[in-house]
């Protein structure tokens, strides 16, 4: 019986905030696929649009905005701000993670399931790697299952996106380093494994956790980012195994302005 077929239970120590339809699976050969990012306008003509009540409309538009016109100003640490060179959101529909990720992967958040399908195929073609990655069986279980939905619509709880769990998973399925920011858990994810001598490109994920939302953030070049997440360290391949040297400076940037926004 295959892991996403085997009982499910539910899983503790994560964050679940934000679905799988028609199409095939990425050839066993292929990492990701063709390609279209969803790149951030340098000079967006419009301002961004938060969530009513929590999470945005099912009919709101995407919006582009500059950090000037941010709304949420309580969502992040404050030295983070000033690298904010710009937003967008994407649909609160309950896979609004799994937008986020479609949105920068191909350029429109509405191929949501393709990304799911990406993401299942690659958690069930490396079991062995998941399951010592999340501690046990039962929270790999439970991994899959909140990926696989297949239904075209708002997601049930159980199916939301989770951090940081599925993070690994979107960067190893499109070989991209991940960026996560939040009031609480920021962390970096790089690639467990790759056929290729770097990360191709670099998502970063903002996490709203009043509103129970995810938006995909643009920083500036060489701005800090927030320490690689521990599983890493202990997980990856020899072949990434150097890919973190590049990204120290900026690790300890992040590290030396924790310390002082806490004083």
């Amino acid at each position: 019986m295959s892991i996403a077929h085997q009982k499910i239970q539910k899983s503790s120590g994560s964050v679940s905030v934000s679905g799988i339809g028609s199409g095939s699976l990425p050839g066993s050969g292929s990492r990701s696929g063709s390609r279209r990012r969803g790149r951030l306008p340098r000079a967006p003509r419009e301002r961004g649009r938060g969530c009513d009540r929590g999470r945005s409309s099912l009919s709101a538009l995407i919006h582009a905005s500059p950090c000037s016109t941010f709304p949420y100003t309580n969502a992040f640490s404050a030295f983070i701000y000033p690298f904010i060179s710009n937003w967008k959101n994407v649909i609160g529909d309950e896979n609004c993670g799994y937008r986020v990720v479609t949105d920068f992967v191909f350029g429109d958040e509405h191929q949501w399931p393709e990304v799911r399908r990406r993401m299942l195929y690659e958690s069930e073609h490396s079991t062995n790697l998941y399951v010592n990655l999340v501690g046990s069986e039962v929270r790999a279980n439970d991994l899959v299952h909140r990926i696989h939905w297949p239904m075209d619509g708002p997601a049930p709880y159980v199916h939301w996106f989770e951090t940081p769990d599925s993070l690994y998973i979107i960067a190893n399925a499109f070989n991209m380093c991940v960026i996560l920011i939040a009031q609480l858990g920021s962390t970096t994810m790089l690639p467990l494994y790759s056929y290729s001598d770097r990360p191709e490109d670099t998502l970063v994920i903002g996490l709203l956790t009043e509103q129970q939302h995810f938006i995909q953030l643009q920083l500036n070049d060489m701005c800090p980012i927030p320490p690689l997440h521990i599983q890493w360290i202990h997980h990856r391949s020899e072949w990434v195994s150097n890919w973190a040297d590049s990204y120290q400076h900026r690790i300890a940037d992040w590290n030396v302005r924790v310390v002082r926004n806490r004083k």
